[in-house]
């Protein structure tokens, strides 16, 4: 109970925060407590817990930006710039001469900072920088800058430290570089930064990936659409021709069947017609043929008679001349009649004569 009483009130007496040298005080407080308690163990019970409360880890603050010393005059005008958040410089671009003509910092993202200085001089390029850490060699003017430039002037370091990166400068020119100075931010903070800026970007590359897709694949749908419509149109066009192709077709035909409708009838009117022409001119045939063989009949009728009374003249009997006579009209009137049968007319002389060669039996 006595040490740690004593422990409490040497904790209390001296707060850490007022102490200059830590270690220093310890060693002379186990220095002490020795001496007055005199005890071997108190080593094990007392000073390791001493040198333990003194050895915890004092808090620093570790600020997040920062500026490194500046080196050089005051002439020419200020150039202050700092690289986009998330990123931090990663070479310098150079002209340089006898002195440095001009400075200009990149970005780890490509960006390019202005530039402080003017055109004089020889092009370096960019000279990479991986550790913020930069030899000067300045005066008034920066007589050197990363090894490039002259001699003249004093020596110095433009280092960001441990733990920080440049992510911009501020700068004194004019057609040569003044003073030279960098912006500093911790690395940590730049990286969750950058982290942060590409998961962004991989983010706005996936949407623009997406929206692309999502665009390709709407022209493909509005393509295939299109396509469909086409065909669509196309087959339609290609109905409606078929159709009209088959609609004309059947006017055609309908056209044609009443033409050879009307040729028929016209063929059928026309054959009725010279039927009934043939008929009428075969009955005015028959007719008029009648009326001949009536009138030859008559003729005949009257030879007859005239052969009766030539037959009387001669002295043959009335009857037989008149049964001659009888006979001979009979077939002379057969063979008229026979020829509207055949349809092979005979004149009344014709059959008259052929009867005559029969003999009239």
């Amino acid at each position: 109970m006595i040490f740690f009483g004593l422990f409490v009130a040497l904790a209390v007496a001296v707060p850490i925060t007022d102490v200059a040298d830590s270690d220093s005080l310890q060693d002379d407080m186990v220095v002490d407590v020795q001496e007055q308690f005199g005890f071997k163990t108190i080593k094990s019970r007392i000073v390791k817990p001493i040198k333990s409360w003194f050895k915890r880890p004092v808090h620093k603050h570790t600020p997040a930006d920062k500026d490194t010393a500046a080196y050089g005059g005051n002439g020419g005008r200020v150039v202050d710039v700092k690289c986009a958040e998330g990123a931090w410089i990663v070479s310098w671009g150079l002209r340089t001469g006898g002195l440095v003509d001009s400075i200009q910092g990149k970005c780890s993202d490509g960006k390019v900072l202005a530039k402080c200085g003017g055109n004089g001089g020889n092009s370096k390029g960019f000279i990479a920088d991986h550790d913020s850490r930069v030899a000067v060699r300045t005066g008034r003017l920066v007589d050197q800058f990363e090894g490039h430039g002259g001699k003249g002037g004093r020596g110095a370091v433009l280092d960001c430290g441990k733990g920080y990166r440049a992510r911009g400068y501020k700068f004194r020119c004019g057609s040569l570089v003044d003073k030279v100075q960098f912006h500093c931010r911790r690395s940590d903070l730049l990286d969750a930064e950058k982290k942060k800026i590409d998961a962004a970007k991989a983010l706005a590359a996936k949407a623009a990936k997406a929206i692309k897709d999502a665009a390709a694949k709407a022209a493909r749908i509005a393509a295939a659409a299109k396509a469909a419509a086409a065909k669509l149109v196309k087959d339609m066009k290609a109905r409606r021709a078929a159709a009209e192709k088959k609609r004309k077709d059947e006017e055609a035909r309908l056209k044609k069947l009443e033409e050879m409708r009307k040729k028929a009838a016209e063929e059928l009117r026309k054959a009725e017609e010279a039927k009934a022409a043939k008929k009428k001119a075969d009955e005015e045939a028959a007719a008029k043929a009648k009326e001949e063989a009536d009138r030859k009949a008559a003729e005949l009728a009257e030879k007859e008679e005239l052969a009766i009374e030539e037959a009387a003249k001669k002295g043959a009997s009335v009857e037989e001349e008149e049964e001659i006579a009888i006979k001979c009209g009979a077939c002379v009137h057969e063979c008229v009649m026979d020829g509207f049968t055949t349809g092979v007319m005979k004149s009344m002389r014709a059959c008259s004569m052929e009867c005559a060669g029969k003999g009239c039996v």
